[in-house]
This record gives C-alpha cells, structure tokens and sequence, in this order.
C-alpha cells in the first residue's frame, strides 16, 4: 500500500508508527527511570502525535490510491479499498488468537475476558466504541486496535465519496469538503474539550479525523498539480519534532485543542513535497534510508503488534528492564520480518474482479471440462465393441 506513495509519505507513516510503539515502553520501564532522559522523555509520551502522523501519511496514500483507481472505472475505488483493508482485517485476526493464546499460557495474565462482542467489535472495525462503551473490560493488550479502527472507518466514507461524486469533480469538491470538515472537527473538539472525558476524545472517530481529512486534501492538492519544494517541506518535517518534544509539556486539554491539530497541519505542509527532487534536507538521509524504506510497508504490523508485546512482556516483573526492552525490540523485530516475508508472497489482483468477467471464466472452464469429457469418451473404446472382438475370436 506504500509502495507507490512519496518518500515524504513514508517518512511520516514511519515517524507515527515509531512513536505510537515508543509510546509503550512506559509498560515495561519504571517512570522514574524515564523522567530523568528530560526532555526526551517526551517520545514515550506522544502515542496521539504518533496517531496523528499515521492518520494523515494514511489519508495521503490511500486517498492517492483512490482517485488512481477512479479513472478506470467507478467500482475500481472499491477494489482498492478492499485491497487495503483485507490485509488489515487478517492482522487483527492474527493478533487477537496471539492474544489469546498467549492469556492461556501466561499464569500472570488476568482472567481471559475476550468475549464474542470483543471479537465481532474487532472485525468490524468497531474497536474504539467498544472501549469507550466498555470502560473496566478492557483487555490492555488490544488497546493499539483502536486507531486502526479509526482509519478503516474513515477510508470507507472517503472511498464512498470518491465512488459517488464524478471523476472530473472528484479531486476539487472532496479537497475542499475535506478542508471544511478538519476544520469543523477542530472546532467542536475544542468546544466539547472541558466537557467531555479527553481519553473519550481520543477514542472517538469524529473527534480525531481532522488529521485525516487534511491527509485527504493534501491528496487532492498534489493530484491537481499543487506542491511545495524541499525546503518548506523539511522545515514542517523539522517543526514536528519540535511539537513531539512538547508532549512533555503540556496537558491532555492543551495537546487536543493544539498539538494535534498543529501536527496534522504541519504533516500535511510536509506531505505537498512530492519528494523528487533534492534539495537542501535536514532529514533527507532518514527520508531515503534503509529503515524507511523497510518498515514504511510494514506500519500497521508496527503499530498493532508493540501494544500486546509490551503488556505481555511487562507482566515480567522479575526481568531487569533493560531486558524487557530487548525483548520486545527482538518481537518487533521479529513481526516486520515475518510480516515482509508474508506480504512478498501474496500477490494481489491487479484489477477489480467484476460480476462479468467472473461469468466468462465460469463459463470458460465449464466448457473446457466438457471437451475434456467429450475427447474421453471419444477416445475410450466401448464396452460392447470389445466384447464382440473378443467373442469372435473365440468362436
């Protein structure tokens, strides 16, 4: 699903998957041992930043993916949506029986609490309902399922747009819709902030998808020839750094009203750099380097994967914590080279499998086994004939 997007694109999938699995190592590192690395303690605290970063580098990719596909046809969007979240989907399904497996093995884990309604919100992707609505039942190891919810629901109602608006409106009218409806989002966030339990915010589908609508704009921009060069792109890339460290700094209320929404904003400045040409880059070494380029791919293994090994890992108190951390490094380590492994042996279809051409191939292979059949049977001398042959020579 990376492949084809920017390398700015994945330098900001990259950047938020690895500080949504920074963000776990509070799990297995004592907090006193984390606050005296001020102020670089804030990367093991910026999880929502991490968030934000993978909201909008998603929207970017996907919705790119989107309108490619719209020119060849109107259903051809919904392939490619399919295309990107089936492999998602198996993801969930394989970290929920690794959970479940591991519940059964580890003495230390609490009481299994993976019921039917878990499963079915999961699969669904359903998750962050589940979890705002079911507040003490919340098995912590699924708790890094809730973002990849959050995208799944809302690249269905982008690619819906894509579907239903014309191709040669499509690019103007949902930029700009998806413009309008960040800054909505910002807006009633704001408004609700000192009412509403910020952790719910955090958990709720509208309430973080001003990063993704900016993500779709930026899209729309640079598919109708828009961009910026690599010196205004590598100074938002540098400011998002500068708003990484400020997680140290500020309260939940302040990091909604203004930390998020400035990173979504700067991530989607960044994002209008096709990346082609070279310029003067701070980061232009990380942006082409081998680690990039190898776990851009692999974000969503990254991101649902650290949650359940570090809460399992942190069950094992009596490990020193440097430990912990090795180990879960090896796991992550681990899980990008067997989920590489595994997605370099399936190939997708190319194209949408229509309705129709499903017919011709049904029809084409019944054909062919009926002259199979029917050079067999020509073939095969009858049962009578032999006989006669053989009465005759007896006689």
């Amino acid at each position: 699903m990376t492949s084809a997007s920017t390398p700015v694109a994945r330098l900001v999938l990259v950047a938020g998957a690895v500080l949504v699995a920074l963000g776990e190592v509070p799990r297995l590192v004592e907090p006193d041992r984390i606050a005296w690395t001020v102020p670089l303690d804030a990367f093991f605290h910026s999880s929502a930043v991490g968030g934000t970063l993978v909201l909008t580098g998603l929207a970017f990719v996907a919705t790119t993916a989107l309108l490619t596909a719209r020119g060849a046809g109107r259903t051809a969007p919904l392939f490619t949506l399919v295309s990107i979240l089936a492999p998602l989907w198996i993801l969930q399904v394989v970290v929920l029986g690794a959970v479940m497996v591991a519940r059964t093995l580890d003495t230390l884990a609490p009481p299994s609490n993976l019921t039917g309604g878990v499963w079915s919100s999961v699969l669904t992707f359903r998750w962050n309902f589940w979890i705002t609505d079911n507040m003490l039942a919340i098995p912590a190891e699924l708790l890094g399922l809730a973002l990849l919810s959050i995208a799944a629901q809302l690249l269905v109602l982008v690619a819906a747009a894509v579907v239903v608006l014309p191709s040669r409106w499509n690019r103007v009218v949902l930029g700009w819709a998806a413009v309008l409806a960040a800054v909505v989002v910002v807006a009633l966030r704001v408004r609700v902030v000192g009412a509403q339990d910020p952790y719910v915010l955090l958990l709720d589908t509208f309430a973080r998808s001003d990063a993704f609508f900016l993500g779709v704009a930026v899209a729309c921009a640079v598919g109708s020839g828009r961009r910026v060069g690599p010196s205004a792109s590598n100074a938002a890339l540098v400011v998002i750094v500068g708003a990484v460290l400020a997680s140290g700094f500020v309260s939940t209320e302040q990091q909604l009203v203004l930390q998020l929404p400035v990173t979504a904003l700067l991530a989607s400045f960044a994002l209008l750099d096709p990346g082609v040409d070279v310029g003067d880059w701070i980061l232009e070494h990380a942006m082409r380097s081998r680690g990039v380029e190898l776990l851009a791919p692999m974000w969503a293994p990254v991101l649902v994967c650290t949650t359940p090994a570090a809460v399992i890992i942190g069950r094992r108190t009596e490990m020193h914590w440097v430990l912990r951390v090795i180990v879960l490094l090896i796991v992550l380590a681990i899980v990008v080279r067997v989920a590489r492994s595994v997605a370099g042996r399936v190939r997708l279809p190319q194209g949408p499998i229509g309705l129709t051409s499903l017919a011709d191939t049904w029809r084409r292979v019944v054909a062919e086994a009926d002259a199979e059949v029917r050079d067999g049977r020509r073939a095969r001398p009858s049962r009578s004939g032999d006989d006669e042959i053989g009465g005759r020579g007896a006689g």
